[in-house]
């Protein structure tokens, strides 16, 4: 049996979903990841920041949203919450960030990233929403491939720069 982990939900999960017996939180997901290297597929490769305050047991403790201005909310890139930065940016250990996931599992899965977000579409109010998600979150994980320090935000000031650096990635 072959899967393709969800990041986000993988690491809400074990906060949700505590052991029913004494309340602990399940292992790491990366330790699970490691053992089952050969059978990932694909990532399915979701970012999210730890709620403050914390909501109660049951409840997912990630958001996929982020206040840009006080009147702009946009989804989390790829790479910019707590899930891709990692342990101490998330006050959880065992959430490691991208970089360290990639590095450890293994090359069958982390050839192929599916970069998305629960709150991706913008609807009427934001409709390139989707697209600008798409667009920098993959800039940030091909920064993590190249060994490069993830940004929050793109360093591509324009389009035209943008279109012509793509060129150049991908021939």
């Amino acid at each position: 049996m072959f899967f393709e982990p969800d990041i986000l939900h993988s690491f809400a999960g074990r906060a949700r979903f505590p052991d029913p017996v004494d309340g602990s939180l399940w292992g790491p997901p990366l330790d699970y990841w490691k053992a089952n290297s050969k059978r990932i597929l694909a990532w399915h490769v979701k970012d999210g920041s730890r709620l403050v305050p914390p909501p109660p047991p049951g409840v997912n403790p990630f958001t996929q949203t982020i206040a840009r201005t006080p009147t702009f909310t946009d989804a989390i890139l790829a790479g910019e919450g707590s899930i891709g930065q990692g342990y101490p940016v998330d006050p959880d250990p065992a959430v490691v960030g991208f970089k360290r996931i990639f590095d450890e599992v293994g090359e069958k899965g982390s050839n192929y990233y599916i970069v998305e977000s629960d709150s991706g579409p913008g609807g009427a109010t934001d409709p390139g929403r989707s697209l600008r998600h798409a667009k920098y979150s993959l800039l940030n994980m091909l920064g993590l491939r190249a060994g490069g320090k993830v940004h929050a935000r793109s360093t591509v000031p324009d389009e035209a720069e943008y279109e012509s650096d793509s060129a150049e990635l991908f021939g």
